[in-house]
Formats: C-alpha cells, sequence, structure tokens
C-alpha cells in the first residue's frame, strides 16, 4: 500500500491529527500532521529502506517525520533522523527524503533521479550539496520515487 501524502492531508487538527480530505496517496507537506497508523507505516517503510543500504547497522530507527518550515510544490520533502548502532557505537544521522511528486505540480515533468546524480556529481566537486545517500526509482514504497540525501 503507497504511503500517504501530504498536501491532500488538511490542516485542521482534531486530537493532533490531520484528517486525510481524500484518501490520496501524498507524503506530508510542510505543517502535515499524518494520523498516526500512517505516520507509523511511513516510518517503517523508510527504515526498512534503510536497512538495505545499511546492512551492517544493528537497531536502527527512524524518528519522527516532519516538513521544512517552508516548502515549495517542486518535490515532497521529510526531515528524519535516523539511530543505530554500528561497530559497537551508536550513530546518528539527519537525513532528507526528497519524493518526486504524483499530483499537482508547478512543472510538466519531475524526474528525482536527475536531480540525484546531478547534486551527487555536484558534491564530489566540491560544490556545497548535501552528500547523497541513496536513490530508490521504485514507486511500490512511498508511492513515488524518491531519493535521501544528508
Amino acid at each position: 500500500m503507497p504511503a500517504p501524502r501530504g498536501r491532500d492531508f488538511e490542516k485542521t487538527r482534531e486530537h493532533g491529527l490531520v484528517m486525510s480530505k481524500s484518501g490520496a496517496d501524498r507524503v506530508p507537506a510542510a505543517g502535515d500532521v499524518l494520523p498516526e497508523r500512517l505516520a507509523v507505516q511511513l516510518i517503517e517503510q523508510l527504515a526498512q529502506w534503510l536497512r538495505g543500504r545499511l546492512p551492517e547497522a544493528r537497531d536502527l530507527a527512524v524518528s519522527a517525520l516532519s516538513g521544512p518550515a517552508a516548502t515549495g510544490f517542486s518535490n515532497d520533502t521529510l526531515l528524519f533522523d535516523v539511530t543505530y548502532e554500528i561497530d559497537g557505537r551508536r550513530a546518528s544521522r539527519a537525513l532528507v527524503c526528497r519524493v518526486e511528486p504524483t499530483g499537482f505540480g508547478i512543472f510538466p515533468t519531475y524526474d528525482v533521479g536527475a536531480q540525484y546524480r546531478v547534486m551527487q556529481a555536484l558534491h564530489a566537486t566540491g560544490v556545497p550539496v548535501p552528500a547523497m545517500f541513496g536513490m530508490e526509482r521504485d514507486p511500490a514504497l512511498l508511492g513515488a520515487p524518491f531519493f535521501v540525501m544528508e
């Protein structure tokens, strides 16, 4: 089941949760709060994906998800921390997940794969861009292709 995606969630809160207007397939946008069961599902999907990229990590956990204070319409953005144990030491990383939009968009086409490759190439040259962590082209996990960066 694809993860719920953000712009289709109302901003009105009931018991601290934002209720879905349409059941559409969106990740949280800035200011959105997901119903707990959907947030837990999305966190577990990200944790599963991260475990595949950090096979030596033990006790991997993903924090609560949030969105940036200000965001545009070009991609959906998730902010989170991942903690794990590696070689007997605890590690923590602040990560950002960019998800290709599946509904309304301001551009005619989106390609997070191209964004990932460009940023990865720029990072190698010393241009101040985040380090790329990984790319997922299969939309089955989060409902659309995505990449994760530091």
